[in-house]
């Protein structure tokens, strides 16, 4: 099973220690994924063509979910 979670963290250290933690105290026995996503608040809210770019992500996941949901 794959479980994927967001979670905000003050800053970029405080990001890295709990990266470590993850791998090194609670799962060390699995390959763990970590992306550091960049805040994209305001390029949000101050750029139309982003929006666009944001909503076809949006929407091309729910395809692909949809998709895979009918197929499982």
């Amino acid at each position: 099973m794959i479980v994927n979670i967001t979670i905000e963290l003050r800053d970029s250290q405080q990001s890295h220690d709990f990266e470590i933690y993850l791998r090194n105290h609670m799962f060390p026995e699995y390959n763990i994924s970590y992306t550091n996503l960049p805040d994209t608040k305001k390029l949000y809210e101050d750029d139309k063509h982003f929006r666009k770019l944001v909503k076809g992500v949006k929407d091309a996941n729910k395809l692909k979910n949809d998709y895979i949901n009918e197929k499982n």
